[in-house]
Parts: structure tokens; C-alpha cells; sequence
């Protein structure tokens, strides 16, 4: 969406962090029904987010939430996974019978605790994670954080996050 998000980071809260990366309109729940070829599988083994170009932003298994869930986290049956990505990728799996879609444009909002905040920082010009793309930082590993979408100049990117070169001045969510 062509929208100023200057303003947005003047006012720096919650609410309009989300509404400055749009989640909201391209966050999905999808089911994993018992007959799946993803079953007994890892995540990192069903390609969704390098095949796909999807990010798997919690699993929800019997009432718990995995929010940022491990690579290595084993699928089971009824898993529901709260992916997000292009609305495109998305309308391919329709007629995928390893997923199934719950839920169009679900709310991140329901997942967000007290403990879960958005936060977004922005790359320094001397930064030693500027020149490398975004999982050869191992952001996640080592900050405990994990990237929702990456702001260049006037550019915002929300999938296939991984492989994005980072620069100084970029601001990641």
C-alpha cells in the first residue's frame, strides 16, 4: 500500500507499528489436516518459507502458542500456523490440500501478550550487520528477536526476509 510512513515514526507505539507494516493484511491461519504430507515434518523440511516465500510467524498446537517457532519444531495433525506473506503465494495454496486456510487476514493482535511487543530499530552507519543478508546475522539466535519486515528506503519488505541484504539506516520490525 502507498502510504507516508514518516509519520508513522514520529509516533513510535504499537498500533501504528502495525498499521506502518501493514501485518495486518498479509497474516493468515492455516490447518495442517491429518492427511497432509507435511505431517512429521519440520518446518525447515516443508520449504514454506524459502519455496514459498511465506514466514511462519507462530504454531498452535492444542491450545498453545509457539510464537517465532524453531525451524525444527515436528508438524503434527491440526497444527494451525499463523504464516504471513503475499496475498499471491497465499491464494496458490487455496486449492493445496496440505493446508487449509482458517482464517483470512487473522489478527497478530490476539497473539501479542504483555511480554510480546513490536519494536523497531534502525541499522547504524558502522553497523557490523549491514552488507550481510539477514540470516547470515543469526538476528534471532543472538538478540532473541525475530524480524516481522524490514524498511529500506521507502520500500518495506515483509517476506522472504532472510536473504535481504541489510544496509545502514534500514529499520527492521
Amino acid at each position: 500500500p502507498k502510504r507516508d510512513t514518516t509519520k508513522a515514526l514520529a509516533n513510535g507505539n504499537q498500533r501504528s507499528l502495525r498499521e506502518q507494516y501493514a501485518l495486518h493484511e498479509r497474516t493468515f491461519l492455516m490447518r495442517i489436516p491429518g492427511n497432509s504430507v507435511l505431517l512429521g515434518k519440520t518446518l525447515a523440511e516443508t520449504r514454506l518459507g524459502s519455496a514459498l516465500g511465506l514466514t511462519v510467524y507462530a504454531v498452535i498446537r492444542k491450545r498453545k502458542t509457539q510464537l517465532a517457532p524453531d525451524p525444527q519444531i515436528i508438524l503434527q495433525a491440526n497444527d494451525r500456523l499463523l504464516i504471513g506473506g503475499r496475498l499471491d503465494k497465499l491464494y496458490e495454496l487455496r486449492n493445496w490440500r496440505e493446508l487449509r486456510i482458517e482464517a483470512d487476514e487473522f489478527s497478530i493482535e490476539t497473539l501479542v501478550s504483555d511480554e510480546i511487543e513490536l519494536a523497531e530499530v534502525r541499522l547504524s552507519t558502522d553497523s557490523r550487520l549491514a552488507g550481510r543478508a539477514l540470516f547470515q546475522t543469526e538476528f534471532q539466535q543472538k538478540f532473541g528477536l525475530n524480524v516481522l519486515a524490514i524498511r529500506g528506503k521507502n520500500v518495506i519488505k515483509r517476506t522472504n526476509l532472510s536473504g535481504i541484504m541489510l544496509n545502514p539506516g534500514d529499520r527492521l520490525l
